[in-house]
């Protein structure tokens, strides 16, 4: 089996993916796991709060009480594992490669413009 079918299959039978990343670019295993409805505890910094929404469970991860309280609530709240059912899949659609590219392309568009009246 190819390593992304591999991690894909990990991630959907996952009950929970536990992601404390303190530095963190972007966050693609949480987004991964929102897309197939696996619940996941981030910290509640850097680009990861926008990323799983409020469809993740955030939390400080530095903190070791929060932290636990918030992988106890990920694996225990039936609530919450409804919700990342549903919901995690539209909140991973939010950050497509189309919609990242729209946007970069906006995003020089408007620096060319900017630079073209600076002239």
């Amino acid at each position: 089996m190819h390593s992304g079918a591999v991690d894909r299959v990990l991630l959907a039978s996952a009950e929970l993916l536990v992601y404390p990343s303190l530095y963190e670019g972007f966050g693609l295993p949480p987004l991964e796991a929102l897309a197939l409805g696996t619940p996941c505890v981030v910290n509640n910094a850097t680009s990861l709060p926008e990323v799983v929404g409020d469809v993740g469970i955030r939390t400080d991860t530095t903190d070791p009480a929060a932290f636990a309280q918030a992988m106890l609530h990920g694996l225990r709240d039936r609530d919450t594992r409804r919700t990342v059912k549903s919901a995690g899949p539209r909140q991973a659609r939010r950050f497509t490669w189309s919609v990242a590219a729209e946007q970069y392309w906006a995003v020089c568009e408007a620096a060319l413009a900017a630079g073209t009246a600076h002239r």
